[in-house]
């Protein structure tokens, strides 16, 4: 659920170390809450997270937003903006402290014509990304939101990360209300997916301990 590509950040590392490279690659922080990307706004630089997890989230004309999904170690931030030429079609926010690698569009583009590793790993990069959106859809379409919400709830908590009772909310597409009224639905039914359709397996009590923290 969160998003990681150690193996790009590993390169990433070597590149920054690199007296070739010197200058072309930045370091960075965020604080917790703050903004890496706002949408709409003209594209600015690339970011690769070395630490930390953001939220990628579009905000619609009702002012309501929807969450995408959420990055960690190694994934990119800005690479489909720099490379159609388009303004930010979405914003981009911290949950953490973020450290990151910065590298501006001149050197991006430098880059995307010298590093032929770098590039297929930008590559495989969007693959993956499409890949995952297409999984998601198809999920939401077979699995209820029961599901969904305890899936994100556990994986968060392996990664030892808290989500915000309004995050949980956008990323599921629903309301306040609703997560709350789905929240009280399943911890009165006190359900055991334990293998559910061969999803994950999570054991009642833990299941349980993780809904009772967004009563």
């Amino acid at each position: 659920m969160i998003k990681t590509n150690q193996e790009l950040l590993s390169y990433l590392n070597k590149l920054f170390t690199s007296s070739v490279h010197q200058g072309q690659i930045r370091e960075t922080t965020f604080r917790k809450g703050e903004l890496l990307v706002m949408q709409d706004e003209p594209a600015g630089d690339l970011f690769i997270l070395r630490s930390g997890v953001v939220k990628c989230f579009i905000t619609e004309e009702n002012g309501r937003d929807y969450l995408l999904e959420f990055l960690g170690e190694g994934e990119i931030i800005g690479e489909l903006e720099l490379l159609m030429n388009k303004d930010n079609l979405g914003s981009v926010q911290a949950l953490t402290v973020v450290e990151a690698f910065r590298i501006d569009k001149k050197s991006f583009a430098a880059f995307l014509s010298e590093d032929r590793i770098l590039t297929q790993y930008l590559l495989q990069e969007l693959a993956t990304r499409l890949s995952r959106t297409a999984r998601r859809a198809a999920y939401q379409q077979i699995f209820p939101l029961q599901y969904a919400l305890l899936k994100v709830l556990y994986l968060f908590s392996e990664n030892k990360q808290a989500i915000s009772k309004q995050d949980l909310a956008d990323y599921l597409a629903i309301s306040i209300r609703s997560l709350n009224r789905l929240l009280k639905q399943m911890g009165d039914q006190e359900p055991d997916f334990a293998n559910s359709g061969g999803l994950f397996a999570i054991p009642k009590e833990k299941l349980l301990s993780l809904m009772q923290k967004y009563y």
